[in-house]
């Protein structure tokens, strides 16, 4: 079986070079219910291609995103506290105001992500790839 990580299946729409998210046929930018499919999340979404998904204000609290793909999400304002973020790519994020107490971030990638004003307090944040990230008033006790 190929693996979709590295070589995401595309989204349907003609011409659309994104990767279609996990459990659509198309990208952030071509999904019509939106609403729905933020809602019709499972808890478990361990390798999910979710690039560029508004999660903003959400309660993703222990939540399993494990070796997810969230590259260019909004996740400003969401609450990921204790959530599994270990190898997930969340490069390029929006992460203002989140609350990511108590996560496990070993691996992950934040690179170029912004990360201002959020919560890391007692997060797991090993190995973690911070290269580029805005952390401007982030607490990270």
């Amino acid at each position: 079986m190929p693996s979709t990580h590295y070589s995401p299946i595309l989204c349907a729409v003609p011409g659309c070079d994104k990767p279609a998210l996990t459990g659509a046929p198309h990208c952030w930018r071509h999904i019509e219910e939106r609403e729905a499919f933020v809602a019709g999340l499972p808890r478990q979404l361990s390798h999910a291609v979710l690039v560029d998904v508004d999660l903003s204000g959400s309660d993703l609290r222990g939540r399993t995103f494990n070796g997810a793909r969230l590259s260019g999400a909004n996740l400003a304002g969401a609450n990921l506290e204790g959530a599994d973020l270990r190898r997930t790519f969340l490069d390029h994020t929006d992460m203002c105001n989140a609350n990511c107490a108590g996560a496990d971030l070993e691996m992950a990638v934040l690179g170029a992500a912004d990360a201002s004003n959020a919560s890391f307090a007692h997060a797991n944040l090993q190995r973690a790839n911070l290269v580029g990230t805005k952390a401007h008033e982030a607490n990270f006790s």
